[in-house]
């Protein structure tokens, strides 16, 4: 959290609720998992929706729950994998940085966060009587940046019946050096909520991290898409910053997160 708040020009009291817990994934290769709850207005139209992350940390919000804003699961099959420290010492090699895990999975209820869906359209709500049936095409922040090779919205896209993309297409994202991870084969809690690593092989908010990687952060072009989210940010990272970010490059093994 002190990475991000780094980051973010935070106004004074502002408070977040942030819930960490471990769970036993033994066959699953995912590190961490990250939920923000979201909320919208009943609409028979697109609506965005905001996380409550992004309410009360961004916009000033007044929380309307007592549960967590950010919650965070961790995988105990990968415990002898992680590491934690000051520094990346020797006995780190070939380990994960639980720093940097941790500091992605903040970035998806801060807004790395999709509601596209594996058929190529945007999640939808369902509600109404017999008489009145809403069906609410729901969309964050983040979907309405995502244009395609054509320079059209997906999101305007979806709004007007279309399908909004195909999988595999190459989706800018805000930037147009970035793209959207969007690989031909769906992958659950992957597809459309990452940075293309070919787009920049350095950001933290790739769908996979390598091993002796230490302490991840914003990369100039994902603070820029934050800034385009609408969140205040200090100014971008140094280039010595960056320079160390490079060697996650050289990494073989990688897993999701």
């Amino acid at each position: 959290m002190n990475t991000w708040n780094t980051l973010i020009n935070s106004t004074p009291g502002r408070t977040l609720n942030v819930g960490l817990t471990w769970y036993d994934g033994a066959d699953s290769s995912t590190l961490a998992s990250a939920y923000s709850p979201y909320y919208y207005y009943l609409s028979n139209k697109p609506q965005q929706v905001s996380t409550m992350a992004e309410a009360v940390w961004r916009d000033g919000s007044t929380r309307t729950t007592s549960g967590y804003d950010i919650y965070i699961q961790c995988n105990t099959s990968h415990l002898a994998s992680l590491y934690y420290g000051a520094a990346l010492l020797a006995e780190h090699t070939g380990k994960y940085d639980f720093q940097s895990i941790l500091t992605h999975e903040v970035g998806h209820a801060v807004g790395f966060l999709s509601l596209a869906t594996q058929t190529g359209t945007f999640q939808r709500v369902q509600s109404g009587s017999a008489s009145t049936t809403y069906s609410t095409m729901l969309y964050t922040k983040y979907d309405s940046l995502l244009t395609n090779q054509e320079g059209q919205s997906i999101v305007e896209k979806a709004g007007n019946g279309n399908t909004a993309f195909t999988l595999g297409e190459t989706l800018s994202l805000g930037d147009p050096g970035l793209t959207v991870y969007n690989p031909t084969t769906w992958s659950e809690g992957s597809s459309m909520a990452h940075i293309d690593s070919t787009s920049d092989p350095d950001a933290l908010m790739q769908y996979s991290i390598s091993p002796d990687t230490y302490h991840r952060t914003l990369t100039d072009g994902e603070v820029g898409l934050m800034r385009s989210m609408g969140w205040n940010m200090v100014p971008e990272p140094a280039t010595a910053t960056l320079s160390l970010l490079g060697l996650a490059a050289l990494a073989l093994r990688r897993r999701r997160c």
